[in-house]
Formats: C-alpha cells, sequence, structure tokens
C-alpha cells in the first residue's frame, strides 16, 4: 500500500495535499518521500486540494461527503481506506460510489481512489493488487 501511495503525487502530478487521518504523520510522509507536495492535516480557508487523503471513519463523524467534493477540483484525487473495516464503511464506500458528482471510483480493496471529472462517464473499476 505504501508504494503505491508513494507514486501517486507524482503520477497525478499533485502539489497540495489535505490529510485527513488518524495516521495523518505516517500517509504526510509516505507522500512527500521524493514529492514536492505541501501537505496538511486540517482544511485550509484556500483550501482546493489536489489530492486528499481521508480514512471513512473521519469522513462519516467529521465531514460529509459535499464538504469533500467542495475543496475538490475537477481534476483532484481522494483517497480514502479502511472501505471494508466494517458493515458502515462498506455501505458509505457504497454512497460514494453512487454520488452524482463522483465519476470514478477504483477500489483496491485496501484503498479506494475517487475521481470528479466532469468529462468522463461514471465507472468503477475493482482492482486486486
Amino acid at each position: 500500500m505504501a508504494k503505491l501511495l508513494h507514486r501517486i503525487p507524482a503520477y497525478f502530478n499533485s502539489k497540495k495535499a489535505l490529510i485527513l487521518s488518524k495516521n495523518a504523520d505516517s500517509v504526510s510522509e509516505i507522500l512527500s518521500l521524493n514529492n514536492a507536495i505541501e501537505t496538511h492535516d486540517s482544511i485550509q480557508p484556500q483550501g482546493h486540494y489536489d489530492l486528499i487523503f481521508v480514512d471513512l471513519e473521519t469522513l462519516t463523524y467529521y465531514l460529509k461527503t459535499e464538504v469533500l467534493l467542495s475543496i475538490a477540483h475537477n481534476d483532484s484525487i481522494i483517497i480514502t481506506d479502511a472501505m471494508y473495516q466494517s458493515k458502515h464503511n462498506v455501505i458509505l464506500w457504497n454512497e460514494i460510489k453512487l454520488h452524482p458528482k463522483i465519476t470514478v471510483t477504483v477500489d483496491t480493496f485496501s484503498l479506494g481512489f475517487v475521481f470528479i471529472r466532469q468529462e468522463q462517464a461514471k465507472e468503477h473499476f475493482t482492482i486486486r493488487i
């Protein structure tokens, strides 16, 4: 998981990341290793982020999907973890996939990737890595 997470900022040319997770320090370290990316652990006033990492527990209790989408732009990538940790998380992951503003989701079992690219058709991919 760490190797995949480390490659994401360079591949998507992410410059600004928001990390909302119990493991924010670890995730920040993985993302910024050899990557020129600015990381934050709270939503900034002028916050539009290229990459958002959020665990589903945080999304459930502190944030709503609409708030998360309001700080993302068309080319942002949202990464979630713990999709299958509980029944509640599975339900939340399914709600995210069905959200009308979300066009593409990629499920790798350990991580979920969410895209809001308006020019792309709605699709869901399951990839086992």
